[in-house]
Order: structure tokens, then sequence, then C-alpha cells
């Protein structure tokens, strides 16, 4: 049916962006654990300052492809990456390897569960910032209130900062986990299924959140729902997997994917004939 050589066609090159933003592109991408390729060449650039939902059945690599972005691939043992990413002008796979621990606070990750640390709401934002060197007291808390704002969760736990994270509701709790992202100050946040364990109005409130956020900073996220991607999604990436190899099957606006994808295998998979 020509999907793989419609897959095959889906480089790009990775353009310089505007003053002032920060891009992120990947050209050629590759990753393996041990003697299984999870991704192959997959090349795209990420629009600055916008929501890109990373689409896709089980299997594909979305997720493998998200820590390739921040290198959480590094923690896994028998991970090898090969291609480029960049983050602005550092290839963070480059023979100057960029320090990890810069890059985590550059690209900040949300998981699928929300994962507080087991402190108090307070600590797991001053942990973080007490990583990177913020030690001044002032700075701290305008920092931990700014972030806890920014999240919408100032008002509702501005008055128990001392009290155990882990009380908090699962939608709470996720939005914590963003706003201890988010506290060092992160030009782009990757977001692996962030609503996938909440109920219908913890997840409202994170789309509505993803919205707004996506004024400061660039958002790429990993949804199975193909109806939150419509809602908040600017930009859409179809990954497929070909004999167990993740790829990128077609990537454009919104619009364009839901109403007029152009690979065959696009128009199946959201018309859930496949």
């Amino acid at each position: 049916m020509g999907y793989l050589g419609d897959a095959m066609d889906q480089r790009q090159a990775c353009h310089e962006p505007a003053a002032g933003e920060i891009s992120l592109c990947t050209d050629q991408l590759c990753l393996s654990y041990g003697s299984k390729q999870a991704l192959e060449g997959v090349s795209l650039e990420i629009k600055p300052r916008a929501v890109t939902a990373i689409i896709g059945p089980s299997g594909s690599g979305k997720s493998s492809f998200l820590c390739c972005l921040n290198r959480l691939t590094d923690l896994t043992a028998g991970s090898a990456v090969s291609g480029q990413v960049k983050v602005g002008s550092t290839e963070i796979y480059g023979t100057q390897r960029h320090d990890p621990v810069q890059l985590r606070r550059q690209v900040g990750m949300v998981f699928q569960r929300a994962n507080p640390f087991p402190f108090s709401i307070w600590k797991n934002l001053a942990l973080p910032l007490r990583h990177h060197g913020v030690r001044d007291k002032q700075q701290l808390r305008q920092r931990i209130e700014s972030a806890l704002q920014r999240v919408g969760l100032w008002d509702e736990v501005s008055d128990r900062l001392n009290t155990p994270a882990g009380a908090l509701s699962g939608g709470q709790q996720q939005r914590l986990c963003i706003a201890r992202a988010l506290v060092l100050e992160p030009s782009i946040l990757l977001m692996d299924e962030p609503c996938s364990a909440l109920d219908p109005i913890s997840t409202q409130r994170i789309e509505r959140l993803i919205l707004e956020l996506k004024e400061r900073y660039t958002i790429v996220i990993v949804t199975h729902d193909l109806a939150q991607a419509r809602r908040i999604a600017d930009h859409v990436a179809l990954f497929w997997s070909f004999e167990g190899k993740g790829r990128l099957i077609e990537y454009g606006p919104a619009p364009q994917i839901f109403h007029h994808p152009t690979h065959e295998l696009t128009g199946a998979y959201l018309a859930g004939h496949i």
C-alpha cells in the first residue's frame, strides 16, 4: 500500500528559529534498546510556542521519541541513539556531550502518572531549585509561588504548603508536577500522556492549562486520545510501527492532519478503520 515509502519521505530540514525562540528538531533520529530498534529515521521540526501532539498506536515509538528529546534515554542501560537532536543551536548527542542536568532544566518532562516526591508541597518545588543552585529564600518563595500560580494551584494550596504532596488529589498532583517542571523556567515542556490517569474534570483543567502555557513554552505531548489532540494541538505527528520500528508517517498543522491527511494510513487511523 506504499506506507513504508510514504513514511520515509518525511525528512525535514532544521531551520533557524525567530529571535528569542528556542528551536527543537530531530534529523534522522534512531533509537535502539540493545538489539531492538525502537525508532528509525525520525526527522521532525517542532514549532516553537505551540502544542505538538504525537499520536499513533501503542508500540509506535511515541514515548521513546519523547525521551530522546532530553536524553532520558541515558538512564536506560543498553540504549543507543544516532542521528541528531538539536535544542537551539546545540546538538545534544554531539561529540561535545551536552550536560544532561542543564538540558533537563531547559527541556522539562511531565510523566503519565503524577509522581510527586514524598515530601511537602513546598519541598517538591524547592528541591529542584536548590539542586540548580538557587539558595536565596526570597527568590525561592517568588519562583515557587509563581510556578504554583501558573498551574492554578496557588489559591488551593497556599495555606498548606508544608503538608504532604501525596495528600493532594490526582489532578492537583499532576499540576504540582507540571509546576515542578516550570519552576526551573524551561523553554520546552514534554508531556507523556499527562491526563491518562485523570478524571474528566481534572483532564479539562490540564488541557486548559496546556493552552495557556503554550503562550510561553514549546509543548510536545504524547496522547492516545485523538479527541484531546483535536482540542489542544496546533500541529500533529503520526507515528507508526513497521517491523517493530517506530517511524514518522505524517506531520503538519492539526486542521490539515485531521481534515485533509495526505497519507492513506493517517486517514484510516483517524477514521478508526485500523
